[in-house]
């Protein structure tokens, strides 16, 4: 059967303004129902009119999307494990989702009332928008009917939380058909979020960061639903498939948070030049830019750097074996 977006309920109103949040999610049992609840509540929260996707299969799926009104597609590629495939969600998002700007998260991420302000603040019409987390421990239900539940963990998280690093993103927030031919890609897996970074970087799409004016909160967790644990999370088959883009092309650069072009401030959107130092800078710029005469010179001069760095270490070397004898 060929679905169309008619198949689907439109949210409750059309507001050019508004978004469609979609994820996947781990089997809805134990203390990660507790927290994937409190995430998809939290996303409700934001407005009346939010479009919220639910992809994939799995236990509890079909019981939550039904209580709580959420859109569900179970029709998505997966890996051989059977994980979701981020290529399948992206153009199953843009196929059935109602909003020109469009949202992946992981399903652990609390959202809170500075999210579509800032979000909205964007007014180009094709970028990615990406952002680090807070992390904290949470293992209770939030009690949504509180109207002061917002400012209760806002609180939680500046006494408890810590800002997770910016190797990596738990959510995109983007518009416009900027994915293109994306590599095969698995959700939740070491690497999918850097190559995402990175295709934007390098298909000229502004990537932003938005770390400084959203509270991404995330719930920490272990890892006991994958049948083989965390290592196999960041190095397993499905990581390494994610990794293979960068692997093949022989860049040899993942592009984190750090790589993003524009900040969006408290003031605005800015510039973001000089990121993650001179060093990591040019690296970048090298991945990015590889097969155009200014990768070629900066190929040049990688290799004049490398060529004097081995030079010094043998002087190093003969130097010390001199002073020895």
């Amino acid at each position: 059967m060929v679905r169309t977006r008619n198949d689907y309920p439109a949210p409750v109103s059309r507001n050019n303004h508004m978004i469609t949040i979609f994820t996947t999610a781990k089997p809805f049992i134990g203390q990660i129902k507790v927290n994937q609840i409190n995430a998809l509540k939290s996303w409700q929260a934001l407005a009346p009119d939010i479009e919220i996707i639910l992809f994939g299969s799995g236990e509890g799926y079909a019981e939550v999307a039904k209580e709580m009104g959420i859109v569900r597609i179970p029709e998505v590629e997966t890996s051989e494990q059977g994980t979701p495939l981020v290529n399948s969600m992206f153009a199953l998002a843009q196929a059935y989702g109602h909003y020109a700007v469009q949202m992946y998260v992981n399903c652990d991420i609390i959202l809170l009332d500075d999210f579509l302000p800032a979000i909205q603040q964007i007014k180009m019409e094709r970028f990615l928008a990406v952002g680090q987390r807070w992390n904290i421990d949470l293992n209770q239900e939030i009690d949504f009917d509180d109207a002061t539940w917002r400012q209760q963990l806002t609180r939680r998280v500046r006494q408890h939380g810590s800002l997770h690093p910016p190797r990596g993103s738990d959510y995109f927030v983007y518009k416009g058909r900027i994915w293109g031919e994306l590599p095969k890609l698995v959700v939740g897996r070491g690497g999918y979020d850097n190559e995402l970074i990175y295709h934007c970087r390098a298909s000229d799409v502004p990537v932003i960061g938005v770390s400084d004016v959203v509270t991404a909160v995330h719930q920490n967790h272990d890892y006991n639903h994958h049948p083989r644990g965390v290592d196999d999370v960041w190095n397993g088959p499905e990581a390494q498939l994610n990794y293979k883009a960068a692997r093949d092309s022989d860049r040899g650069f993942l592009c984190t948070l750090i790589d993003a072009d524009w900040r969006l401030s408290p003031d605005g959107l800015v510039r973001n030049y000089r990121r993650g130092g001179w060093r990591h800078y040019l690296q970048c710029l090298y991945a990015l830019r590889r097969e155009t005469a200014l990768g070629r010179l900066l190929g040049v001069g990688r290799t004049l750097l490398r060529a004097v760095r081995r030079i010094r270490s043998q002087v190093g070397r003969l130097y010390g074996a001199g002073r020895r004898q």
